[in-house]
């Protein structure tokens, strides 16, 4: 179960890497003055050769921003870990998808990290936007993954 850490007024950039939360590098000026939510998945997903490992989270802005960082790695060389995260409300009910910034062709919410060498654990930053209108009803996240 991923749990949500919310940050509600103007959070000043000290405040919150005291806090422990982390703001998306891009917009961090509008990002000061919105409100924040963070979801931590405090265990390990393993999808086929591939693993994310545990601390991985997904800040999301009231301005409809999103930043994915997490650490990934895979027992075989080229492989790729493939991610798509859902908004749902407190009913776990699925609100809407996460756009990637940075698209793959055909899927605008599929997120992408390539795993080149199965010796290495990879730091990934990906990011996206939402509906802001939705924010208020935003209680959890879910995440669909593959290898």
């Amino acid at each position: 179960m991923n749990r949500i850490r919310r940050t509600a007024g103007a959070v000043s950039i000290l405040a919150t890497l005291a806090a422990g939360m982390t703001l998306p590098t891009a917009g961090l000026a509008s990002a000061s003055t919105s409100a924040v939510k963070t979801i931590v998945w405090d265990y390990d997903i393993h999808r086929g050769d591939c693993t994310l490992f545990h601390e991985a989270k997904l800040v999301l802005t009231s301005d409809g921003k999103a930043r994915f960082e997490g650490v990934v790695t895979s027992g075989d060389d080229n492989d790729a870990w493939l991610m798509w995260l859902t908004l749902k409300d407190r009913d776990g009910a699925v609100l809407a998808s996460v756009y990637n910034d940075d698209p793959v062709p055909g899927d605008s919410t599929k997120f992408v990290k390539n795993l080149p060498n199965h010796r290495n654990r990879y730091r990934w930053f990906a990011y996206g936007t939402f509906d802001r209108g939705l924010y208020p009803l935003i209680k959890r996240v879910g995440m669909r993954a593959s290898c």
